[in-house]
């Protein structure tokens, strides 16, 4: 049976939006002052936690104590929605509740998630911080935006659609659901207003979100947080946005 949790902070974003990185730098407490002010002060008593951790959650809320959690934001294409997923029922049983949006932009998104699996597809599993200009991005870019006609041509050719199959076969097809909706910032765009919607209706009066965005765009290394906004929020009267299917 859950109790109540002291207090949850989530660190939510899309899929290579940086949440890990994140995570390290605030128990490591390298964030910059203007982005750790907002933040509680993550360390002794407080368990971390990823979202498909929800054994372990369970264990560590019946405790009542403070809980940090990794939340991809993609998992809406799990479960069809934020209010199917059963690990944000955690949202409901904690006395305060601190979210952190990391938002880059689609682009930047896109470019980390695809040019991580050109280095599988190579062999060249690694960690390196993915560069400004990558000659593998640059193709996979052009291919991917091509209008479909253009793009079946240019696939017909056999050194392209074999680099292109390559591509394509590193990706599970969850992944290349996933790979697909960045190439669409409004997606991106509506599937945060839409998680921003699910903590109102869930933690309204308990909750303060504060969306993080990238200083550089193409950073060669960590990212450079800036604070958006920090609200506060005082009601669950935001109207319900239904996602678009991709």
């Amino acid at each position: 049976m859950v109790t109540r949790i002291d207090h949850l902070v989530v660190i939510a974003g899309a899929q290579a939006a940086g949440k890990t990185t994140f995570i390290q730098d605030l128990l490591a407490r390298r964030l910059p002052r203007q982005v750790a002010t907002h933040l509680p002060v993550v360390g002794d008593g407080w368990r971390v936690h990823g979202a498909e951790d929800i054994a372990a959650i369970e264990e560590s809320a019946a405790r009542g104590t403070r809980l940090l959690l990794h939340y991809d934001l993609m998992r809406w294409l799990k479960f069809k929605g934020f209010a199917r997923d059963p690990v944000l029922r955690f949202l409901e049983h904690a006395k305060q509740v601190t979210v952190v949006n990391l938002r880059p932009s689609a682009a930047r998104l896109a470019k980390q998630h695809g040019v991580g699996h050109l280095r599988l597809a190579g062999g060249r599993e690694t960690q390196r911080p993915v560069p400004g200009i990558s000659p593998s991005w640059l193709f996979v870019r052009t291919v991917g935006h091509l209008p479909p006609k253009f793009r079946e041509g240019l696939l017909r050719q056999d050194v392209v659609a074999r680099r292109w199959a390559e591509f394509r076969a590193t990706f599970q097809s969850r992944q290349w659901e996933i790979f697909q909706a960045y190439g669409r910032s409004d997606w991106i765009d509506q599937l945060h207003n839409d998680w921003k919607d699910h903590i109102r209706a869930v933690a309204a009066g308990r909750a303060r979100i504060l969306d993080l965005r990238p200083k550089i765009r193409w950073p060669r290394a960590r990212f450079r947080w800036a604070v958006g906004r920090d609200i506060t929020i005082v009601g669950a009267d935001a109207a319900k946005t239904a996602l678009k299917r991709i």
